[in-house]
């Protein structure tokens, strides 16, 4: 299933605070309400009268933040190997030390804590000795405390910064310092008023949905019955990717098409942008089927295939000819990259189902 990615917004709305209450946990995925990191919610922002006439939630309607406790861990993030990015970072950090923000715990990431920019920097010392960290083997375990993320980057940072999420993501606070600005609003001069109101809740928020992506192989051995081949087997059991997206199951009055005990996972990935399925440095093109809830809809000979969220259809699906979907809207982007084919099109598909890409059968050989 979707899961969804709280990015704040520029409006604050402490006016309408008394009259919303916050929302628990849903698995429903047009309902985009629960926990993002262990203290933020989402405000109720539709009147019961509204609910009774919508059953599928408005793209227009605001979420706003609601902290259950007040926010003490905040994660920043930086732009790696940035002289200037580096300088306002220190600035930052130095600001919410010596600050009365409530923040209790600042978390950064282990590069961090290597640059030369910060550890050769001895009227910083006494602030970076109050900075913790992770390793390889606690780093999920220190990410599930974080209240919420302050962000220092363009959009690369922050997606980067999702990535570090493998289960719910905390709210995430983006000051624009990229070359790009899509999920970056907010601006470094006015960071002290927007870190304020952030930490006092009420903000609104941009839900960002991610995919959940599963590449697996399949052992061909078995399609010989026994007989010999003539490539060593290492050679021949050649991956097959089977990129897999939400949690919906395919009815069980259809037959099924792709043989599941026999898949090995490889990689299990949420991403925020898109998953690409192309030829690598191979050059020769790819033939592809495309499954959605396990039926097949079309084979094509591309260089590759891109399957987007609404975030990603402004980066490789838009320069694939893909067309921009409102981040509000629950849907998927099924995008081919040069295809050989004048009728396979972009499509957008609900964020419900389920799609699976693989290689043609055929054209595995031996």
């Amino acid at each position: 299933m979707a899961s969804n990615v709280p990015i704040s917004g520029s409006r604050p709305k402490l006016n309408r605070l008394q009259s919303m209450k916050y929302n628990q946990r849903s698995q429903f995925i047009y309902d985009a309400k629960g926990l993002y990191g262990p203290k933020a919610v989402l405000l109720e922002s539709q009147s019961a009268e509204q609910k009774k006439r919508i059953t599928v939630e408005d793209p227009a309607c605001e979420h706003h933040l609601c902290w259950l406790t007040p926010p003490d861990t905040v994660l920043i993030m930086k732009k790696y190997k940035d002289s200037e990015v580096t300088k306002k970072f220190k600035q930052l950090c130095a600001w919410v030390v010596k600050g009365d923000h409530n923040i209790e715990k600042i978390v950064v990431e282990p590069s961090i804590l290597e640059d030369d920019l910060i550890t050769d920097d001895e009227d910083f010392k006494d602030i970076r000795e109050k900075f913790e960290t992770w390793n390889t083997c606690n780093q999920q375990s220190v990410l599930q405390e974080v209240d919420w993320v302050l962000c220092m980057g363009g959009d690369g940072t922050l997606l980067y910064t999702s990535s570090l999420f493998k289960g719910s993501v905390p709210p995430i606070m983006s000051i624009a310092m990229g070359s790009l600005g899509f999920l970056t609003p907010f601006s470094y001069d006015t960071y002290s008023t927007d870190i304020k109101r952030v930490v006092n809740g009420g903000v609104s928020l941009t839900l960002r949905h991610r995919l959940d992506c599963k590449v697996t192989t399949t052992d061909y051995m078995d399609h010989y019955h026994g007989q010999t081949c003539p490539m060593e087997e290492d050679e021949f059991q050649k991956p097959t990717v089977v990129s897999k997206f939400s949690a919906m199951t395919t009815s069980s009055s259809l037959p099924p098409i792709i043989d599941s005990t026999k898949e090995i996972v490889l990689s299990n990935q949420l991403v925020m942008n898109e998953v690409v399925v192309d030829r690598g440095p191979s050059p020769y093109i790819t033939n592809l089927e495309v499954f959605c809830n396990g039926r097949i809809i079309t084979s094509v000979q591309a260089d590759g295939i891109i399957v987007a969220t609404p975030t990603g259809s402004t980066a490789y699906a838009l320069a694939a000819g893909a067309s921009v979907v409102h981040p509000s809207t629950p849907s998927m982007v099924i995008c081919p990259i040069c295809p050989h084919s004048l009728s396979f099109r972009p499509v957008v598909v609900p964020s419900g189902v389920e799609i699976s890409v693989r290689e043609r059968e055929w054209s595995l050989t031996c």
